[in-house]
């Protein structure tokens, strides 16, 4: 199920952001952030789609969509993030919440969503490739996790 990305959410959600922090280059963080930095995930989100994701009452991922850029002229451009509890990943939960953010966005009038993507997160890749989205640029070396470089992978759907 899909619940509004609320203040209650913000143990399980940054457990599970920590997560992929500290095991994958899917978060880019280096290190575990405290749970105070969800506040900024919904500053982030503010105005868009956010949810937490949900089994029962576990919460098993969050998804939302956020500003490309805070200027008027991209306004019909959004961001997707999401995150899901890995030992829930590969079940269709987050081609779900990808369905339920590009309805929702649809709704909004946006007209193309972008993802930026780590060039070591193979699976990433591979999920917004099934998905549609294509591959617009690639900032090269630009980040650095785990004492490895890796390109910043920039794809984007259109909804037109």
């Amino acid at each position: 199920a899909f619940e509004v990305l609320e203040l209650r959410h913000r143990q399980p959600v940054m457990a599970i952001f920590n997560d992929y922090v500290i095991n994958t280059f899917a978060a880019f963080p280096s290190r575990p952030l405290p749970e105070p930095f969800f506040e900024k995930i919904l500053e982030k989100s503010y105005g868009y789609p956010a949810y937490a994701v949900t089994d029962g009452p576990t919460v098993i991922g969050f998804c939302f969509l956020s500003h490309y850029s805070p200027m008027d002229t991209f306004r019909e451009t959004a961001t997707v993030t999401y995150f899901i509890a890995p030992k829930h990943t590969s079940g269709g939960i987050g081609s779900r919440a990808l369905e339920r953010l590009l309805t929702d966005a649809r709704k909004m009038g946006l007209r193309h969503i972008v993802a930026e993507i780590s060039s070591k997160n193979e699976v990433s890749l591979a999920f917004h490739r099934k998905h549609g989205f294509e591959v617009r640029g690639t900032l090269r070396g630009i980040g650095r996790k785990h004492g490895e470089s890796f390109d910043l992978v920039l794809m984007q759907k259109s909804l037109a």
